[in-house]
């Protein structure tokens, strides 16, 4: 934009006797819808150092012009053709009283009008190496003109400092973040004015680093040997590049694992282990590793040996009969063990059930019945074993025990209710010792007697008979365990549940 300033006589006539020369200065700027736009807004921000009569008059280089007297009149103008056009601004003050002109001043500029010029504009940047503040940058735009035209570019680097070249190398003066503003921009080759421009921004960070985090999680499996671990990483390239992350386990008992995630590893044998992570952060386009951390910890792992269980019961034959059945519940552990917590579950085979340990059920009709007992125990550590059991027993129609014509009701027993007492009195008659040995002294027993001896499957093991008077019933070397012993006098049968050492 050139400028022409011309005083007149009057003005210098003014100076001459003293009084105060006043001057002016015609400027306008062009506000246009880059490339294809008619309509042109024309800002006037002409200046004249004191009050007086101003006109100005516009040249639109169209044919048309314009002129007023008016302060600081902005125009707007619709071209109707398309063209490079050169627009002038004359801008002349007057004497408020003579009319006589006393300043002029010109300015003026060209236009293109309907060029259709488009333009793109894109750019990136490159920190040169972890922890540098030397950022490499590129730009690079298209550009489609109807008239002879060039490119031209500015860099904005956000921290005050700019280049007009199109692929410069800045240096930061310090670490952060920064909005960098490419800007590609196309001229007029005969007026050099802007016919259109793209920007383009980046946001770059000098100075970073790459770096690598991992810490390692463990979960003991409660007194065993399986321990689940898993990582926890993050990775970051100070070039923003995509990555991959490889893990390596070192359990510490001399085993490892390039498990990628969460893994399991069970020990073998309890103890107290270092176990180590390591980790790579690696390029995906180069597979190049770029940075590394390890990790530490330590785990303690306890196995204890389950407990044993063994569901069991057996059927008392001697007090078993009319419309009952009676059964021990001789499972291992017992009920009461206090080292153990036992569930008992008893399934009677007509679709009933139970969860207490000696529990008494009544059958609504006759028949064979599959009575299952199962065993769940857990010992203090938490720790457990499972058992199950099943037999057949009914009662038939002579009261054996095996069938009956009308229902009957099951008993269970707890076999520590007898067994273990120092004597076992059944009406006048006592038994001693109880436990035993080899035998057993009979006292109250007013005539002979049969007596027999059963383990606790049922099978006999001895017998004989006492005479009246007699007082002692000889087994002979016995397993130690449980024992029924039976008496036997007329019709009265008598049962004694007997531990045998």
């Amino acid at each position: 934009m050139k400028k022409l300033y011309i005083t007149s006589i009057l003005s210098v006539l003014l100076a001459f006797t003293g009084m105060a020369q006043i001057t002016c200065n015609a400027s306008f700027v062009t506000n246009q819808a880059q490339g294809s736009s008619t309509m042109v807004q024309f800002v006037n921000n002409s200046t004249v150092s004191q009050y007086s009569q101003v006109r100005y008059i516009w040249n639109f280089g169209d044919g048309t012009i314009d002129s007023s007297i008016t302060w600081n009149t902005n125009r707007s103008h619709n071209y109707s053709n398309v063209g490079t056009f050169y627009v002038s601004l004359k801008m002349e003050v007057s004497d408020s009283v003579t009319n006589a002109i006393i300043c002029t001043s010109y300015d003026y500029d060209t236009i293109v009008i309907g060029s259709l010029t488009t333009v793109t504009a894109s750019s990136s940047a490159l920190q040169t190496a972890s922890g540098s503040t030397v950022i490499n940058f590129q730009g690079s735009g298209t550009k489609n003109s109807s008239v002879p035209s060039y490119s031209t570019y500015k860099w904005n680097f956000g921290d005050g400092s700019s280049s007009t070249l199109q692929n410069p190398s800045h240096t930061y003066a310090t670490s952060g973040n920064f909005t960098v503003v490419f800007t590609h921009e196309v001229r007029d080759s005969v007026t050099s004015s802007i016919i259109a421009r793209a920007t383009s921004n980046n946001w770059v960070t000098p100075g970073r680093r790459d770096t690598c985090n991992v810490s390692l999680n463990s979960n003991v499996s409660p007194n065993q040997l399986q321990v689940y671990f898993s990582p926890n990483s993050q990775a970051s390239s100070f070039q923003g590049k995509y990555y991959a992350q490889n893990f390596t386990w070192d359990f510490g008992d001399g085993n490892t694992s390039t498990s990628q995630w969460g893994v399991n590893h069970t020990y073998a044998q309890s103890g107290t282990y270092n176990v180590t992570l390591y980790m790579q952060a690696i390029d995906s386009v180069t597979q190049a590793v770029f940075c590394l951390d390890t990790a530490f910890g330590t785990v303690t792992v306890t196995h204890k040996t389950p407990p044993s269980c063994q569901a069991s019961y057996y059927l008392d034959t001697l007090a078993s009969g009319g419309n009952a059945l009676f059964i021990y519940n001789n499972s291992t552990p017992g009920a009461n063990d206090p080292n153990y917590n036992v569930t008992y579950n008893w399934y009677f085979g007509d679709g009933d059930s139970s969860n207490l340990p000696y529990p008494t059920h009544t059958y609504s009709s006759p028949g064979l019945y599959s009575v299952c007992l199962s065993v769940h125990v857990v010992d203090t550590n938490y720790i457990g074993c499972y058992s199950y059991y099943c037999d057949t027993i009914g009662i038939d129609s002579l009261g054996n025990v095996i069938y009956k014509n009308s229902g009957f009701t099951l008993n269970v027993l707890d076999p520590s209710a007898t067994v273990g007492q120092k004597e076992y009195e059944v009406l006048d008659v006592k038994v001693y010792p109880n436990p035993a040995s080899n035998f057993v002294n009979v006292e109250g027993l007013k005539e002979g007697a049969e007596w027999s001896l059963y383990n606790i499957q049922g099978a006999q093991v001895a017998n004989g008979y006492l005479k009246s008077g007699d007082s002692k019933i000889d087994f002979g070397n016995k397993q130690s365990g449980l024992y029924v012993l039976t008496l036997k006098s007329r019709n009265t049968v008598k049962s004694v549940k007997l531990s045998i050492n």
